[in-house]
């Protein structure tokens, strides 16, 4: 290539540059707020499609609280309900794909296409849940379901005490047919409402605790270094222009 021609291609060659370096960290930025922020996204629609169909089944029902675990520490519940049965602990997953699990595993897999995922028995994470709550409230029956309101499908078979959406009043017949809730499950409920937290520094602290829990868990720092290289990439880029 003669220098005329070289001279030709140069500022086509400079916007090109010039592209790459303004697209390459915002690219950074949205695949690391992706894994920052679709889970969390996925989990709260999950959660609302949950607590809707809870509260046409039962009319008193609480979500997304915290309290103590009887570890020292806090833990958040997806939903409560009052039944006539007891208390109803339900934790709830938006997956979609294929899951495979049984009941006393201690983790699942989620597949998606040729992708495999680990994830831990939500069976078990309920079941700290549960034992979290009796501790608060031990002359009273409480029990639990974990609800799934994606798309996910199960190949061999739906372990005992999981449920889709779409049948989860089906599944709950029992606990619906026993009428009225006693007096004693009323006064625990009235409890559980005064002991229950909501507030941000509550729920600053269980997170913190939740981290603290997830020290191998490389994704989430990976991802806010991979947003902060974004910002401070973009704000040099802005200088310069």
């Amino acid at each position: 290539m003669d220098m005329a021609t070289a001279n030709i291609y140069q500022p086509l060659v400079g916007v090109v540059i010039n592209y790459a370096l303004w697209m390459i960290p915002i690219l950074i930025g949205l695949a690391a707020l992706k894994v920052l922020l679709v889970p969390r996204l996925k989990g709260m629609e999950g959660e609302a499609l949950v607590a809707r169909t809870l509260n046409k089944l039962f009319p008193h029902v609480l979500h997304d609280i915290i309290i103590p675990d009887g570890r020292d520490g806090l833990t958040q519940l997806d939903h409560v309900a009052l039944t006539p049965a007891g208390l109803l602990v339900v934790e709830t997953k938006n997956y979609k794909g294929m899951i495979f699990g049984k009941e006393r595993e201690k983790q699942w897999t989620q597949r998606l296409g040729r992708q495999s995922f680990r994830f831990m028995n939500p069976l078990r994470q309920n079941h700290l849940h549960i034992k979290a709550l009796q501790g608060m409230m031990p002359d009273v029956v409480v029990y639990g379901r974990v609800v799934f309101a994606g798309e996910a499908k199960f190949p061999k078979g739906m372990p005992a005490g999981v449920s889709r959406i779409a049948n989860l009043k089906k599944d709950l017949a029992d606990q619906l047919a026993g009428g009225q809730a006693s007096a004693d499950h009323l006064e625990a409920w009235e409890k559980l409402k005064a002991q229950a937290k909501t507030d941000k520094a509550t729920r600053k602290a269980h997170l913190q605790g939740v981290r603290e829990k997830k020290d191998g868990d490389l994704a989430t720092p990976v991802a806010l270094g991979m947003l902060v290289v974004s910002v401070v990439w973009l704000l040099v880029m802005w200088a310069r222009s």
